[in-house]
């Protein structure tokens, strides 16, 4: 096992992650909406293919039909357009199979005198049909014969009994596409019309109001006994036409006339005075004639019908009625982003108009329809443009209609549906983008975000969702907070402890009663602007620990703001056996205990934050020295005998531990232990042998605090075999009682596989806290490629619950000679002396180790080592270890290497060594060298085999053998925790080898060694 000073060392393995990264598409918007119903909202339906296709809405409208039409009972043609039911409709002609035949026509004796006329079958080609009869108050249509000339117009009433007359230059006949149809062919509802009227017929599918003055009457008014005529912005000109039925003799004379010739002119038959003379009389004593209303300006105007019997000089019957011509839609209206949350809606003027009406239609999802809404009314008409909150990423259109303003009431055309699609605007206005938030911490309990100002916002909405541990959400977003208002850019949330959450501000806007936001997503994109922050647990920190009195001891901390109470724990032992010696109030900052002089107590203090939890200060060591000793006996060591032990020298071989008070020795003797007790005056008490036959291999030993012994022995694997237990750890209690052992077998591995042979070129260290016991040696490998069995360190955890072993390994050192290891406050800390990789002493440390919290694994080369990587003679040695609440503690003797003493740096073996401390920093690893001896390395006299025992947190005491001139000698020095010499002594009448670690207790330092005269003997110090 010894002869692989030449064997090569297999350089580490480094392992490439590949990241593969899934480009996903940018998310789409969405919006979180209140429900509220606004009342000026107007619905119509629209036709399907008119309909625009939203990005987002939930129902798919496109070539459906649409609520209100299904309700109708209606049908659309083939262009979305609604056709009246057949069975309903009363516009529609009759088909050619409903007209009367010849036979059911009356005989020339029953027509009367003045319109005798012959026909034959008549058809009703050419004639308009009922859906160009009854449009939706479009333009009558012109109907052209074969060579293009325009026929003579024809007007179907909307009245249900309506007569279908149509007029002809003849007298005699009526001539449609040279058919002739006669009176004998009129219905019998027509003939039987006898009342002497002048009827009004508009094109309004409603027969509206009725007027009537003697024998005039005039019907299809609107609401209020007027006429509404649509002026087109477009062409200039509108106009509404009507039919006038009238019963009188030949020769009487209808009149009619306009008020305001600017806003409405009469067309009478293309006669300029609005008069007309009766010249024939129809079969039941009325005529049919058309005129038309032109549009000619805006505003209001009265026409006037007058009727004067024939013979007469006066007017008979009088009737007057009121039109008003309104403006249809302004076209050319036009729509930009005006800021975050309003589109700027801009028209051209109309001269004429009152005013304007602006109206936004959008969907409604859960209406599942489009809707109207009007959004303001302008009366100033020199304003043409208009900004108005709009909905985020919602398809929206605008139209402007101008109105004008008679009698006190509005007129405009209907704002529907057709207008706005026709007419209108369209323009989406999307999500302003949302600013990366900033968290910190506010209060134990709480976080504070910040983010950079959206402009012209309702304010904005917060939500978090928890992280994995890659820093992405996992999970639903959920709301923690709203901000009202654009100009605050921040807010504090609660928060759990360490929990780590991804935090998003998202702008959000009202528009009608509904909250617009673009809500966040647990998927991960690459414009993510989430913030990932766990809020910090609080510290709770003991600021020190002092003599209060001659048997007491004060511990001071910080009165931390939220906390209800603190409790104050203590115990003799660092990572274990604390019991609470006091409860406190919040406002409480210290608390003061007896305390025996002598022995070294440690304080924990935690402070309690209600439901929030508790937090647990790093422990602090404290102690009250004894009465300095004076003159020779503060340098003289007692010593006593110690029977049995027959050899030293292997660092593995000798181990003191304290118990009761008292101190132990234990030693190995063949397959066997001998422990050995004595009291505080180095008298033994005690004697006893344990064997551990069975095993090849000696490992070490290990009293934990919990007051157990462990044995740990092994075996070689020489046949690799991978499932051979080759270390053993062997737990026996107090008294030696034996009980479970821990197996760890040959496949266990630390970067390469295999234990050929345990703890092989290296030491076994091990430390515990709670039940965790960790091991840390050296073993060589299996063998590799080359051919032989390179040396690595390797780790285990040891459950001493149920000795259950696992590989655990938190640092890679290859060749490793010496290891140390120590918990401080549920951090792991473990120490190799490499030769290759590295070449140095490294220190390596895991926060919260074992638990479901722990950090990354974090290392140092706290002392580098010259020379080549796998030679085997570095010059320097790992003798120490202890950790301190700020700082961690190596020490060992070395050759100058590359920090130089008094001027010298090498590593030659011819060199003298000196006493080095590296002092690292637990919070950054800041790692400083300090020489705590400065003898010439050229010189004649060096240092070997140094111990460092803890005293306190403050307090290290350090043992080490100084050479000079071919004698030893012993020396003796305390050091702060940053190492500051305290104080500095020479021990006499007493040695110190490698073979054993001191200890303290009870206010003075132990070990076990081999005097001048190699006798065996327990050497006692005062500490401090």
């Amino acid at each position: 096992m010894r002869n692989q000073a030449g064997r090569r060392v297999v350089a580490a393995v480094t392992t490439i992650v590949l990241s593969l990264q899934l480009a996903l598409p940018a998310p789409r918007a969405m919006a979180e909406v209140e429900d509220a119903t606004d009342a000026g909202a107007l619905a119509q339906t629209v036709p399907a293919e008119t309909l625009p296709v939203v990005e987002g809405n939930a129902a798919v409208t496109e070539g459906l039909p649409l609520e209100d039409e299904a309700a109708s009972g209606e049908t659309t043609s083939g262009d979305g357009i609604p056709v009246p039911d057949e069975t309903t409709a009363q516009n529609v002609l009759p088909s050619e199979d409903e007209l009367p035949s010849k036979d059911e026509l009356p005989s020339e004796d029953e027509l009367p005198d003045e319109a005798e006329a012959t026909v034959d079958d008549a058809t009703v080609d050419g004639l308009p049909t009922g859906d160009e009869a009854a449009g939706d108050e479009a333009a009558r249509s012109e109907v052209t014969d074969e060579e293009g000339a325009p026929e003579e117009e024809a007007s179907l009433t909307s009245e249900p009994d309506a007569t279908l007359a149509l007029e002809s230059e003849s007298a005699d006949a009526l001539t449609v596409e040279d058919e002739v149809l006669d009176s004998s062919q009129m219905s019998a509802v027509e003939r039987a019309d006898a009342t002497e009227s002048l009827t009004l017929v508009t094109q309004s599918s409603d027969e509206g109001s009725s007027i009537t003055s003697g024998a005039i009457t005039v019907s299809g008014l609107d609401e209020g006994n007027v006429l509404a005529v649509e002026r087109s912005t477009e062409n200039g000109t509108g106009s509404r036409s009507f039919d006038l039925k009238v019963r009188g003799e030949v020769g009487s004379k209808v009149r009619i006339t306009s008020s305001n010739t600017k806003v409405a002119a009469v067309d009478f038959e293309g006669t300029q005075d609005g008069c007309y003379q009766i010249d024939y009389e129809s079969y039941d004593g009325s005529y049919w004639f058309y005129s038309t209303i032109n549009a000619k300006g805006l505003g209001s105007a009265t026409i006037t019908i007058t009727y004067t019997p024939k013979g007469s000089t006066a007017a008979s019957s009088t009737l007057a009625f009121k039109v008003i011509c309104y403006p249809d839609v302004v076209k050319g209206t036009a729509v930009k982003k005006a800021t975050n949350t309003k589109v700027n809606v801009s028209w051209t003027s109309l001269a004429g108009v009152s005013g304007y009406k602006v109206y936004r239609s959008q969907y409604d999802d859960k209406a599942q329809k489009y809707v109207l809404k009007l959004l303001a009314t302008r009366t100033n008409t020199q304003e043409t443009s208009l900004s108005v909150l709009a909905p985020w990423g919602e398809y929206c259109t605008y139209v402007v209609l101008p109105f004008v303003n008679v009698d006190g009431k509005q007129y405009s055309c209907d704002a529907t549906e057709y207008y706005v699609y026709s007419n209108g605007s369209s323009f989406t206005l999307d999500y302003p983008k949302a600013s990366k938030p900033t968290a910190k911490r506010a209060t134990y309990n709480k976080v504070r975000l910040t983010w950079n100002k959206t402009s012209s916002v309702t304010g904005y909405k917060v939500y978090r969702a928890k992280a994995d541990e890659w820093g992405y959400a996992n999970g639903e977003y959920k709301l923690v907070s709203t901000v009202k208002g654009d100009a605050t850019t921040s807010t504090t949330v609660g928060a759990a402890w360490k929990a780590s959450y991804c935090y998003a501000v998202r702008p959000y806007s009202v528009v009608d009663g509904k909250t617009y936001v673009m809500l966040p997503t647990a998927e991960w994109y690459s414009d993510s602007v989430e913030t990932v922050y766990a809020l910090p647990k609080p510290t709770v920190r003991i600021k020190s620990v002092i003599k209060a009195s001659a048997k007491k001891l004060k511990v001071s901390w910080k009165a931390y703001k939220g906390a209800t109470a603190y409790r104050v724990y203590r115990s003799t032992i660092e990572n274990s056996g604390y019991s609470c010696i006091a409860k406190l109030k919040g406002s409480a900052g210290s608390y003061t205990c007896k305390a025996t002089p002598g022995t070294i107590y440690y304080f924990k203090v935690i402070a309690v934050y209600g439901k929030a939890g508790e937090v647990k200060s790093a422990s602090v060591a404290q102690q009250i020295p004894l009465t300095p000793a004076k003159g020779n006996n503060a340098a003289k060591a007692k010593k006593a005998s110690i029977a049995g032990l027959s050899y030293w020298g292997d660092a593995r071989d000798t181990y003191t531990y304290t118990q009761g008070g008292k101190t132990y020795v234990v030693y190995l003797k063949g397959s066997s232990i001998v422990v050995v007790g004595y009291d505080k005056n180095c008298k033994r008490v005690s004697k006893k042998k344990i064997s551990f036959g069975g095993c090849d291999v000696w490992g070490g030993f290990y009293h934990g605090p919990d007051n157990n012994n462990y044995v740990i022995t092994g075996s070689p694997n020489y046949k690799e075999s991978k499932k051979k237990v080759v270390i053993r750890v062997t737990k026996y209690s107090s008294k030696w009682k034996k009980g479970k052992t821990a197996t760890i077998k040959g496949g266990a591995s630390n970067s390469f596989t295999g234990i050929y042979e345990p703890f092989s070129w290296s030491s076994v260290a091990l430390d515990m806290q709670g039940p965790t016991l960790y091991l840390m040696t050296g073993r060589t490998m299996f063998q590799t490629d080359d051919g032989l069995h390179h040396q690595s360190n390797i780790g285990f955890k040891i459950d001493t619950k149920t000795m259950k072993a696992t590989v655990s390994n938190i640092s890679y050192a290859s060749h490793s000679f010496g290891q140390l290891v120590r918990f401080k406050d549920g951090t792991l800390y473990v120490a190799d002396h490499g030769d290759a990789y590295p070449r140095a002493m490294q220190l390596t440390w895991q926060e919260g180790y074992g638990t479901k919290q722990a950090g990354d694994t974090m290392s140092v080369n706290a002392f580098e080592i010259m020379g080549d990587a796998g030679n085997n003679y570095t010059g320097a040695s790992l003798d120490g270890m202890e950790v301190s609440n700020s700082t961690v503690l190596m020490c060992g003797t070395s050759v100058p290497q590359g920090y130089g003493v008094k001027g010298v740096k090498g590593d030659s073996w011819e060199l003298q060594s000196n006493l080095y401390l590296t002092v690292t920093d637990r919070a950054s690893g800041k790692t400083a060298v300090k020489w705590l001896t400065q003898y010439s390395p050229k010189g004649k006299s060096g240092v070997s085999n140094a111990k460092m025992v803890k005293l306190s947190d403050s307090r290290f005491g350090i043992l080490y053998t100084v050479t000079k001139d071919g004698k030893n000698s012993l020396h003796y020095r305390v050091i702060t925790a940053n190492g500051k010499k305290v104080l500095t002594r020479t021990i006499k009448g007493a040695t110190l080898y490698d073979a054993t670690q001191p200890v303290y207790v009870g206010g003075r330092i132990m070990w076990a060694a081999a005097d001048a005269n190699y006798k065996p003997r327990v050497y006692s110090i005062q500490a401090l």
